[in-house]
């Protein structure tokens, strides 16, 4: 978490205090590279901020910049963000790491957490429509997709009616796969037809 210049890292024991304090504040607005992930991850844990939270990786759309912190570090700071930290932890837990691991560990989300920051006072506001569109559609994402599933089961059972009437109206049905050439060949020779290549 960076406050102004006041950066903290630790795990969600050790943060629990300063990020309940920080979402008790009506004023503060969140900011995450990633906001739908990060908002999901905070709200599993702490308690929801007031503010609608911003998109560092929206922001850097906007201005046509790489849609990832890694790149979007090299094009606005000059300098890449190594994510082999990150790479290295998929299917591991913070608390099997020995010491030394762990420490490099927060050292990466440290500096994460760094570099977005100084993204974020490097690249110009978004208009105000488009910050009110990427809030929109980030709210969609997490709503997700709302589906009719009635609807589409109805649907699905005409649909496989009409499929069953197909298939009985190819004459060879019975005898042979519907989609058999030499079916067809002998079909359309028996009705005095041309058989397609």
């Amino acid at each position: 978490v960076q406050m102004d210049d006041v950066a903290e890292c630790g795990t969600l024991k050790e943060m629990s205090e300063l990020c309940c304090n920080l979402a008790a504040d009506p004023t503060l607005r969140p900011v995450a590279a990633n906001s739908n992930f990060d908002q999901a991850w905070w709200e599993k844990y702490f308690p929801a901020f007031q503010q609608p939270w911003e998109c560092l990786l929206d922001l850097a759309a906007y201005h046509q910049h790489p849609r990832n912190l890694a790149s979007l570090a090299g094009v606005v700071l000059g300098e890449r963000v190594d994510k082999t930290q990150r790479d290295q932890m998929k299917g591991v837990t913070y608390e099997s790491l020995d010491a030394a691991r762990q420490i490099a560990v927060s050292e990466y989300c440290m500096n994460d957490c760094v570099k977005e920051f100084e993204c974020l006072e490097k690249l110009p506001l978004m208009s105000s429509v488009e910050e009110k569109v990427a809030l929109h559609t980030r709210a969609m994402n997490r709503r997700g997709v709302q589906i009719n599933t009635d609807l589409v089961a109805e649907d699905k059972t005409k649909l496989e009616a009409l499929l069953i009437e197909a298939f009985k109206g190819i004459p060879w049905h019975a005898d042979a796969k519907p989609l058999s050439y030499p079916s067809l060949a002998r079909y359309c020779a028996s009705q005095g037809l041309p058989c397609p290549k």
